[in-house]
């Protein structure tokens, strides 16, 4: 305490070790600066190197867990994240080491310089960031397919904030007034918003889709009138194949807002038959045709038998219909094809036996 109350500033390294060292050693000048102050610079300098071999390895301890499955792509842009921030360690040292020369003309200069550059390889840092994250989430398989397609929006939305905070910071940090050139970049965002509305309500229908998930690539959906399977989901629009061939493309912030039946979302299968039956059958045949029905469709494979029905249906001049409908414990459309034509099959041969008249429907 007697120490910190005899040299109000030793609280700084320079003034500290300015009092420590032999006073005959320190006051001897060089080149007009003193001895102490070309050995604080040896110290900063040799604190840079110390920083340069030893912050590599920290780096990669923190970074092992996070980059140890990824390949040798994913190491190289980890490596240029750790030297520019070794960069940024170091140029923060450099404004420190520069201090000692007290001048304030060279002050004001360096650190104008100095800060400059901070703040360049401060956005080529936050840059290789932004590239580093969408590698590491694209490769990822955890993710969603959607969020494959969204992700070069906000990649490419976070480099452009990025870009311009940076260069606005740098040109600022140099000493230039910036506040008209923010003005009208504020101005210009404006408008281009305006210009560009729908474009921006269908990347944020991307963006509503990609997190809500209604649906896949691959699965069958229907929307409005349109009914097809998911071919591609954009940032403007996505992508329908129809049942007839053709591609039906729907912007991304009216199928945000729409009702989506998802077909591919489904545990089962229901198979729907309507049989046609003329009036002149007998109620006997009727009951014994009925009951031969539920057999067939217990002994379809992969049927769930407590979900079959059967009843009558639609009475007209010509006849009435028997609704036959049962569920198949699958997704795949096929296997519900084969099933269906199976079924059909025995149901002509079974009223072929029962002298069953089929009508018109």
């Amino acid at each position: 305490m007697d120490l910190i109350k005899k040299y109000p500033g030793s609280d700084q390294f320079d003034t500290g070790l300015y009092h420590f060292l032999p006073e005959a050693f320190c006051k001897k000048q060089l080149f007009n600066f003193e001895m102490w102050q070309y050995i604080l610079c040896i110290g900063w300098a040799l604190m840079i190197w110390l920083t340069y071999k030893i912050m590599p390895y920290c780096l990669k301890l923190i970074l092992y867990k996070w980059i140890r499955n990824a390949n040798s792509s994913f190491h190289k842009k980890t490596l240029d994240i750790e030297r520019l921030l070794i960069v940024v360690v170091n140029i923060y040292f450099l404004k420190q080491g520069l201090t000692v020369f007290q001048s304030k003309c060279l002050d004001s200069l360096i650190n104008r310089i100095i800060d400059a550059c901070t703040s360049f390889v401060g956005m080529c840092l936050a840059y290789k960031c932004i590239n580093l994250i969408q590698y590491r989430l694209k490769i990822d398989k955890k993710h969603h397919k959607l969020m494959i397609h969204i992700l070069p929006l906000f990649s490419i939305t976070a480099k452009i904030i990025v870009g311009i905070v940076g260069l606005i910071k740098t040109v600022e940090n140099l000493g230039f007034k910036t506040e008209s050139f923010v003005q009208a970049l504020s101005f210009s965002t404006l408008g281009l918003g305006l210009a560009c509305q729908d474009t921006i309500k269908n990347l944020f229908g991307s963006l509503m889709i990609t997190m809500d998930r209604p649906f896949s690539v691959g699965d069958e959906i229907v929307s409005g009138a349109i009914r097809g399977k998911v071919e591609e989901v954009g940032l403007r629009s996505t992508l329908l194949r129809t049942r007839q061939g053709s591609l039906v493309y729907i912007p991304n912030s009216k199928l945000a807002d729409a009702y989506i039946d998802n077909f591919g979302k489904r545990t089962a299968r229901m198979v729907c038959i309507e049989v046609p039956i003329g009036y002149t059958v007998s109620l006997e045949s009727l009951q014994s045709f009925t009951k031969a029905l539920r057999k067939i469709a217990d002994a379809q494979p992969l049927v769930q038998p407590e979900k079959t029905t059967i009843y009558l249906d639609k009475m007209n001049e010509n006849g009435f219909i028997i609704i036959f409908n049962f569920h198949l414990d699958t997704t795949e459309s096929s296997l519900e094809h084969a099933c269906k034509n199976r079924v059909i099959t025995l149901i002509l041969e079974l009223a072929h036996q029962l002298d069953i008249p089929l009508g018109r429907i």
